[in-house]
């Protein structure tokens, strides 16, 4: 069985190290340090982690691949001269010394077809945008961000209804059902490298940040001047997080409504869920600043006349 080093810093990727696991050797987990929550600021273990200890794996946990952490990662790597690296959802950059020491060896698996959404929110643009297929992409990692050569992809036809949350469990379910038939035929080296084509190549640029690839709170604002289609993929895309949200003026203008009292004019509002319904956006959950969710036959009968 291959010796295989998992690089993930993400609380959901554990059903996906487990099926790795079985079907290779996890020598090695590189993940985040655990984090403090909340107004006590208790500890939360990386779930990573915790699988490493339960199943008598070893762990690294990092601040970033950078000084004593990269030398500390660096020197495991070569004691354990893995056969195969994966990376999924890795929130650092991987350096050149590693990309050195794993040779071609080293692959990411992200969730779009590449080149089309490199960066971060991959999942969260393809519902923006309408899309009607993603996918994931396994490819060799590369010092350039999702750059490398593809290596192998799996498509998923999109319904049109899915907000991010449920999109990423859609893909994280069809990466398990096509992690064996990776493992298969890249230790065959049945798998030919295909160079991306860089004229088709996009980016997950956030608006208020256009040096970064994540989503901002401050992205998922609308004054709600769009399109009632282009609303509703917003509510889809910035849903469970960081939520769609505007102001209460806006909403009600969007709406042609009358508020009770103007004074709650500049209240912010999140906005859950919503349904396309004979072209019209309906709005079925919302949660006005200070109050729980509500429907909205709760919202007209609280805050409009």
């Amino acid at each position: 069985m291959i010796k295989t080093i998992f690089f993930s810093t993400s609380d959901r990727m554990v059903p996906l190290l487990e099926e790795i696991n079985k079907i290779t050797d996890i020598q090695l987990c590189i993940t985040k340090k655990d984090v403090e929550v909340g107004r006590h600021q208790n500890i939360k273990e990386n779930p990573v982690k915790q699988w490493c200890i339960e199943n008598k794996r070893e762990y690294i946990q990092i601040d970033n691949l950078k000084g004593k952490d990269l030398i500390t990662v660096l020197e495991k790597v070569k004691e354990v001269n893995p056969d195969l690296g994966i990376v999924v959802d890795f929130n650092f950059i991987v350096p050149n010394e590693i990309l050195e020491t794993f040779g071609n060896k080293l692959v990411n698996i992200h969730y779009s077809l590449l080149p089309r959404y490199r960066g971060a929110s991959p999942i969260q643009f393809s519902i923006l945008n309408g899309d009607k297929e993603t996918g994931i992409t396994y490819q060799l990692v590369h010092k350039e961000m999702d750059k490398g050569n593809i290596l192998m992809q799996e498509r998923y036809a999109l319904v049109g209804n899915e907000a991010s949350g449920d999109l990423f469990e859609q893909l994280l379910n069809l990466n398990i059902i096509s992690m064996d038939k990776f493992v298969n035929q890249w230790t065959k080296g049945m798998l030919k490298e295909i160079v991306q084509n860089e004229g088709d190549a996009t980016y997950t640029y956030s608006t208020i940040q256009p040096k970064k690839t994540i989503i901002f709170k401050e992205d998922a604002y609308t004054e709600l001047k769009e399109s009632p289609e282009v609303i509703e993929r917003k509510i889809r895309a910035f849903y469970p997080r960081p939520i769609l949200w505007t102001h209460m003026k806006h909403l009600t203008r969007f709406k042609g409504l009358n508020l009770k009292d103007i004074s709650k004019e500049n209240l912010t509002v999140k906005i859950f869920e919503g349904k396309m319904i004979n072209n019209n956006l309906e709005i079925q959950t919302l949660q006005v600043e200070g109050k729980n969710k509500m429907s909205w036959k709760e919202f007209l009968n609280g805050y409009t006349k």
